[in-house]
């Protein structure tokens, strides 16, 4: 059993090596004293001492690091089998492909995202320019003015008719007399609430200009 020969492609199968690989080890010396020639022609290869010469001339850290790393197989066991240049080639190429279609992918939609905020920002500034939007904090100011006038014009109607009110013994004409100061006052507030609307403010176009876009959104429309 300790002297079975093997052929050199028997032998890389049981290693589940190359032949190629084989005669190497052959050729350095590892497995020599394992090969059985007569008159110089190769015969064959003692298995069993061949796999433990390959064990103990072989440094395991260098094999690691070269994938050389094979142990025997055992009984029943297939090698396998290294694939052809070409074959590893094009799956490297596949790999390559896939990680540069989803590299192209993401690119797009990036572009795709920018292009819609671009538009979207551009809407915004053609509205605004056009005074068919404005700046909200032109709005909230206009109106906290509007409405701080509507409670000055309110309380001033007890200044202004306070003498006829005290005068006044009629209840009826009491409630007319406050009726139309109150009449007046949101009559007056209703103008001003109207005349608020989008591009009537009093120097909207001024102040849509003047808040304007920031750095970030005229970078992008730009």
């Amino acid at each position: 059993m300790e002297n079975e020969l093997m052929g050199r492609n028997e032998y890389a199968r049981h290693r589940g090596c190359s032949q190629n690989a084989v005669k190497k080890a052959e050729e350095d010396g590892r497995i020599a004293e394992a090969v059985v020639r007569e008159n110089g022609v190769f015969v064959g290869i003692k298995y069993q001492l061949a796999d433990r010469l390959w064990s103990l001339k072989t440094d395991p850290i260098e094999a690691e690091r070269n994938g050389k790393l094979q142990a025997p197989l055992s009984s029943g066991e297939r090698p396998i089998e290294p694939l052809p240049a070409a074959a590893t080639a094009t799956a490297a190429a596949m790999a390559s492909a896939s990680a540069s279609g989803g590299d192209q992918e993401n690119f797009l939609a990036a572009r795709t995202k920018e292009a819609d905020l671009r538009g979207r920002l551009l809407e915004l500034d053609v509205r605004e320019r056009t005074e068919e939007l404005l700046p909200r904090a032109v709005v909230q100011r206009e109106f906290s003015e509007i409405f701080s006038e509507l409670k000055s014009s309110v309380f001033r109607i007890p200044d202004r008719k306070a003498q006829a009110l005290a005068v006044e013994g009629d209840p009826t004409r009491l409630h007319r007399i406050l009726t139309e100061e109150l009449r007046m006052v949101f009559d007056e507030f209703s103008r001003r609430v109207s005349g608020s609307a989008v591009g009537s403010l009093p120097g909207s176009a001024d102040l849509a200009d003047d808040t304007g876009m920031d750095s970030e959104r005229a970078a992008l429309l730009s």
